[in-house]
């Protein structure tokens, strides 16, 4: 029986990948300044695909990157729950902190949940690729299936960074429906988060859709 293909004797994994919590990054003991980072092979075969499709790359790569993160929610949750804690009864600390430090294992960058008035919005820094290609779709999705899977409802999210600095984007959380019309006020009137959440509060999403 001709042997299996497998990492070379005394190969260690864990000393291999190199970590770095603080800033978010992964990379590994010889790859010089490169960045790498962690996502499921569904999301990357999806991302390969959606690269070559003009109209439905975006869509594709939101729903995987929301199956994603509903894995990520459950991990969470479990974890949450062994502090004896339900998730969606957890303190906001308890899970922005797994949040972020989930995001900065993977090589994600760093991520910071800032609040809107009644406006929930995560802002990453370091992203890999100036924060600019299409992996932000992901991340979208990602948030979406996270928030949702702890709090029990729907959420959606839209990417939101107009006027960003480099490797950072800022990504808006909310009901489907008020994502919708913010991902519309960015998109077509560059219209800021401030914008989008004074808006949201004078009842615009509600206000367009009886139109």
């Amino acid at each position: 029986m001709p042997p299996t293909a497998g990492p070379p004797a005394g190969f260690d994994a864990a000393g291999y990948v190199q970590i770095d919590l603080e800033r978010g990054e992964l990379g590994t003991r010889d790859g010089g300044s490169r960045r790498h980072v962690m996502i499921p092979i569904d999301v990357l075969t999806t991302l390969a695909r959606a690269a070559t499709d003009r109209e439905g790359g975006t869509a594709a790569m939101y729903a995987a990157g929301r199956s994603w993160g509903e894995g990520l929610g459950d991990a969470i949750a479990r974890d949450l729950a062994r502090e004896g804690a339900a998730a969606r009864d957890s303190t906001p600390q308890a899970f922005a902190d797994r949040l972020c430090g989930a995001f900065a294992a993977m090589g994600w960058g760093r991520t910071v949940i800032e609040t809107w008035g009644a406006g929930l919005v995560v802002l990453m820094r370091g992203l890999p690729g100036q924060g600019a290609g299409p992996e932000r779709h992901v991340i979208a999705g990602a948030l979406a299936g996270i928030v949702s899977t702890i709090a029990g409802r729907q959420f959606a999210c839209a990417v939101v960074d107009r006027g960003m600095q480099s490797g950072e984007a800022r990504f808006f959380l909310g009901a489907p429906r008020a994502v919708k019309a913010a991902r519309r006020w960015h998109d077509e009137g560059g219209a800021s988060v401030g914008e989008i959440v004074s808006r949201l509060m004078a009842g615009g999403a509600q206000k367009e859709s009886g139109a």
